[in-house]
């Protein structure tokens, strides 16, 4: 199951369902749930941010898992130019029933100006001894050796700029529909 979140007011999300879900959004500023309350569910998040000027986004996401063998995956990418900001707060809550959970959540972030300000907040509460839960953050400017590199093979830095902004978001705006 597919469902596009931008545009949704729904905040609140019981998976109650095995098999596969997936969730996108992009640029919003929202406080969003996802509850496992089934074994088997597969939960996959994905949030794109393109902040510029002075955009300035807050998200909170929680991956709340009720009921054993589920697993969820967050993936959040951003890239932020001029004076944007993005705030992601990401939390993974594992109940004491819900065993041999595993859960993933990634915060990726490329900012392209020095005024351009990025926090991750990472919340892990975990009951259980039995699980698998991981909580990474990467925040950095773009890679000037991967730009010399492709302006060395004749590209402009222009056009090199937005291939590496291309490069790092193609696995998350493949979600996009």
């Amino acid at each position: 199951m597919y469902t596009h979140i931008t545009e949704n007011s729904i905040k609140d999300y019981t998976i109650t369902t095995p098999g596969k879900h997936i969730f996108y959004f992009e640029n919003i500023s929202a406080e969003l749930s996802f509850t496992i309350a089934t074994e088997q569910a597969d939960v996959e998040i994905y949030g794109l941010y393109r902040g510029k000027e002075t955009d300035q986004f807050t998200v909170t996401i929680a991956q709340i898992h009720t009921a054993p063998r589920a697993k969820s995956f967050a993936l959040i990418k951003s890239v932020l130019k001029d004076s944007a900001q993005l705030q992601v707060c990401g939390k993974i809550h594992v109940e004491k029933d819900a065993t041999e959970t595993t859960a993933d959540f990634k915060n990726k972030n490329i900012l392209l100006s020095p005024s351009a300000h990025m926090i991750s907040m990472p919340q892990l509460e975990i009951a259980p001894h039995d699980v698998h839960c991981t909580h990474t953050s990467q925040t950095t400017p773009l890679d000037y050796d991967q730009l010399e590199y492709l302006m060395s093979r004749g590209i402009t830095l222009p056009n090199a700029h937005d291939l590496l902004i291309e490069g790092f978001l193609k696995d998350i705006v493949q979600y996009k529909k």
